[in-house]
């Protein structure tokens, strides 16, 4: 007998999603500089990517976009977009290396204690600050969306 539970596993089946509902409904701020997060994103950010503090380029600054590290001050990632709202943050980011990837984080951010990321993935292409909203508001951004 032969078990197709890995090919599920390997088709998504199981993969956990991101809270559509909950952020279709969720009114945001755009967010255009990564210091321009609430420091609770930041510090949410921060610890998913491994950092101490985030090091996150702005949109348009130079990043490492590749797998050949020239400049060590510069950082791997690059924000494209973020929308903050009352009880998430949603973060939109490029990352370098050997293959450069769009990727969408969901923080929930908690009214006593640190927020947390309850979800990351990568989106197969770039959403400009005014589609990123309406996709994550239509519920679009997360039909192609692959989990981490």
């Amino acid at each position: 007998m032969v078990s197709l539970l890995p090919l599920a596993w390997w088709a998504g089946a199981s993969e956990p999603r991101p809270p559509a509902d909950a952020l279709a409904r969720e009114r945001y701020e755009m967010v255009s500089a990564p210091s321009g997060l609430p420091p609770e994103i930041q510090s949410a950010l921060a610890r998913h990517l491994g950092q101490e503090r985030l090091h996150m380029a702005a949109p348009g600054e130079p990043f490492t976009s590749g797998d050949l590290v020239v400049d060590k001050s510069l950082p791997s990632r690059r924000l494209i977009a973020a929308a903050v709202g009352k009880t998430y943050a949603v973060v939109h980011y490029e990352q370098g290396g050997f293959a450069r990837t769009r990727r969408v984080v969901v923080v929930e951010r908690a009214p006593s204690g640190p927020s947390e990321v309850v979800w990351s993935g990568r989106v197969p292409r770039t959403y400009e600050p005014p589609e990123f909203e309406r996709a994550i508001h239509s519920r679009s951004l997360w039909k192609k969306a692959v989990s981490r």
